[in-house]
Formats: structure tokens, C-alpha cells, sequence
């Protein structure tokens, strides 16, 4: 449309509205309430109408398996998150975290993404991570001193702007980690697998298995809001349709538990059906400054 034609029809329509609002604002926010196109609004709607309506809609749950979905969640609510022996060891070396990056290399492997598994741990990561391993290939690989100096950037090879941790590549939210961090009390190593995109989130839990049944310390991130979406006790999002999906779930409070983000019309002829359980986040109330 063209520019001149758009605004003079947008212009008039303003004023018209910002005239009603002057003489009745409550009248007015009562239109708004009424009136407000729902594909326009942020809300939020618990995940288990949306997979019971959208039944094409992808599932971790049926992606991940029963099996493994019902020992994740056993894991999380055994406490196994908050016993440190659990999650971190006294040593470790550049070869100690290859070992784990070969086990998730193998554990995590998709149809669409193939795996040498006769290659060594360290020769996995050469392959598969994101190649900028700010110098922890140059390291010695079986002394735990120069991991460790390492890790506190304080090895000569250490340099930095690199993403060491990312053993699967993807985007800024779709690739999965393993990190190495000291823990917050006591010494030693704390090892984390991250990987919370709805894409990637099989992958980092069948890795997460994977070390735990290898019995060696692992931790994965947000556990506990993993098993609410294996168990289905979070909520889906809805953002406007103006806005993008990429990194929609930022959108809103963490209180609200929302992981994962659709538009309104993405509910198709299962509107009706699901609105009553939406709940819509507040809208402005609209009122004139005081002459």
C-alpha cells in the first residue's frame, strides 16, 4: 500500500480513537478488553491441551520413549541433583572430558547424523564440536594440572572468544553443551550437559542417561523444569503474531514455566476448544494525563 494512502487512513482513525478515550477512558479500556484481537496477545495455555488437540504436534514425551522418560524423571525426583558427589569429581583432565564427549557422541547420535564410533573421544570432538576449543586440544591431554590451570585461564594455550563447550553444533539455542565449572562450594570439577531447545532436548537427556548409567558425576541443566515438560506441567506460550518465534519463550516470566512458544492461529479449528484454558497476560490500561 502506498505510504501517503496508509497514513492518511491511520492518522484520522488515531485521533478518532484517542478522542473516545479522552471522553470515556473506562468505556473505552472495556472496547479494548472486549475487542483486542487474540492473535495480537501474549498468553499462555498448559502444554497438555495443545499435544492432547495438535496430535501432529512433536513430542518429547513419544521422541524420548517411556522408558527413558520415566528414568529421567525417577532420577530428578530421587534428589540425585543435590548430592555433590553426584555432579562434580576431585580431578580431571583434557582426556576425562573427551571420555565424555565420546559417550555422548554415541548415546545422542540422530538417523540424520552419523557417528564414527572406533574414534577416540578426543578425535570426536575434532569432528563434531565447534572447532573453536580456545587451545584445549593443545593441552597435555592426561595431566590434570594443566586442565586445571586450564579451565582457570591461567595455561599460556588458553584464549578465549571460543566456544570449548559446545560439543554439538547449532544456533545460539540449538546447540548442546557440556560444560566444565567449578562448583560453588569446594573444590574440584562440575560437569553439565545443556541442551534445553525442544529440538535438541532428546539428544541432551539420552546423554544425560548415558553418563548416569556409566556412573560417573554428570548434571544436566534445569532439571527440574525438564520434568515438567516430560510430565507435562508446563505451559505453551502464545505470542502475537508480529513477534518471532526465535527465542519467544524469553517473552515471558520464568514463573510461568514456558518453554516453548506458538502463535494463536497455529491452534487451527482447535480454538474454541482450547481458549477457556488460556491465560491472557494483562493488557495497558489506557487513561489521559490529567490537563
Amino acid at each position: 500500500m502506498d505510504p501517503d494512502i496508509l497514513w492518511n487512513h491511520l492518522l484520522p482513525a488515531a485521533l478518532r480513537w484517542l478522542n473516545i478515550v479522552s471522553k470515556n477512558w473506562i468505556k473505552a479500556n472495556k472496547q479494548v478488553q472486549e475487542n483486542y484481537p487474540l492473535n495480537y496477545r501474549y498468553g499462555f495455555v498448559p502444554s497438555i491441551f495443545v499435544s492432547a488437540s495438535l496430535t501432529d504436534m512433536y513430542s518429547i514425551n513419544t521422541a524420548l520413549g517411556k522408558s527413558k522418560t520415566k528414568k529421567f524423571i525417577q532420577i530428578v525426583e530421587s534428589d540425585y541433583f543435590h548430592n555433590e558427589q553426584n555432579i562434580t569429581r576431585k580431578s580431571m583432565t583434557a582426556n576425562d572430558f573427551f571420555d565424555y564427549c565420546k559417550i555422548d557422541y554415541i548415546a545422542g547420535q540422530r538417523r540424520d547424523y552419523h557417528v564414527d564410533k572406533p574414534l577416540s573421544g578426543r578425535e570426536m570432538y575434532q569432528h563434531y564440536a565447534d572447532g573453536r576449543d580456545e587451545g584445549l586440544l593443545q593441552i597435555d591431554p592426561n595431566s590434570p594440572q594443566e586442565f586445571s590451570d586450564w579451565l582457570d585461564s591461567k595455561h599460556p594455550k588458553r584464549t578465549m572468544g571460543g566456544h570449548p563447550w559446545e560439543i554439538k553444533r547449532g544456533g545460539n539455542t540449538t546447540h548442546i553443551s557440556l560444560y566444565v565449572s567449578r562448583p560453588t562450594y569446594g573444590g574440584g570439577f562440575k560437569i553439565t550437559l545443556a541442551g534445553t531447545a525442544l529440538g535438541r532436548l532428546k539428544e541432551t537427556i539420552c546423554m544425560f542417561l548415558a553418563l548416569y548409567e556409566a556412573k560417573i558425576p554428570i548434571a544436566i541443566a534445569d532439571p527440574d523444569n525438564i520434568r515438567k515438560r516430560l510430565l507435562g506441567q508446563d505451559n505453551i506460550g502464545l505470542i502475537p503474531c508480529y513477534e518471532s518465534l526465535h527465542r519467544g519463550n524469553q517473552l515471558f516470566h520464568e514463573e510461568y514455566a514456558v518453554f516453548d512458544v506458538l502463535y494463536f492461529d497455529d491452534l487451527g479449528r482447535y480454538k474454541t476448544r482450547i481458549k477457556p484454558f488460556i491465560t491472557w497476560l494483562p493488557l495497558p490500561i489506557l487513561k489521559p494525563k490529567p490537563s
